[in-house]
């Protein structure tokens, strides 16, 4: 594939990453009410975890054959605020997931 090709798909995950970003984060509005659920909590970081982890696989595709090292910097840059987002974003799933009890996750879990 051509070096635009994985341009136009750093671009793009780079606006999905500002959409993202902007709804985590809105001005005038709270993202969630202060009568939420468990699981509405629940439900509203498991659909971050979600986005997070497609904007993810966008950026290493990206990274993987970007071959401008520039870029690539710039690429890796993103791709570790995202996999810190996604850390953030898996704790907090443990914490709101099963009426708020704290998980224990087994070895054998290994969420991607």
């Amino acid at each position: 594939m051509s070096h635009s090709y994985y341009n136009e798909q750093w671009q793009h995950a780079m606006e999905s990453l500002n959409v993202q970003i902007e709804s985590e984060n809105p001005e005038s509005k709270k993202v969630l009410s202060a009568d939420a659920t468990w699981d509405d909590i629940w439900q509203h970081y498991s659909t971050l975890y979600i986005r997070y982890i497609q904007i993810f696989r966008e950026l290493e595709g990206c990274y993987d054959q970007m071959v401008h090292p520039q870029k690539r910097q710039d690429v890796k840059a993103a791709l570790r605020s995202v996999m810190a987002r996604l850390l953030l974003l898996r704790e907090q799933l443990k914490t709101f997931g099963f009426g708020g009890s704290k998980l224990e996750i087994s070895s054998f879990y290994r969420p991607n």
